[in-house]
């Protein structure tokens, strides 16, 4: 059984990319460490404040596993967008 956790500390390990910005709010994929165990892929919204202190809002984090199926799954479904427009043309 899980125990509860009074606060989330985390280490952006390494920044992988940028994927929107709007404002002061970023979607960013990045390596994260949650509580000192092993980092994973973390896709989710940053709030940026005046003072540049970057707050964590609503995300995803996935194993490399996950990632990998993540992965076969957008090939699949960039590839299906691709062959329509090859149609449509």
């Amino acid at each position: 059984m899980l125990k509860p956790v009074d606060k989330i500390n985390y280490r952006i390990v390494k920044e992988l990319g940028v994927l929107s910005k709007k404002e002061n709010t970023s979607t960013e994929l990045n390596l994260i460490s949650y509580n000192d165990y092993k980092p994973k892929l973390d896709l989710r919204k940053w709030e940026t404040k005046e003072d540049g202190t970057k707050y964590l809002q609503r995300g995803l984090t996935l194993t490399d596993a996950e990632a990998k199926e993540l992965y076969k799954a957008l090939e699949n479904y960039l590839a299906s967008l691709e062959a329509s427009k090859e149609i449509e043309a």
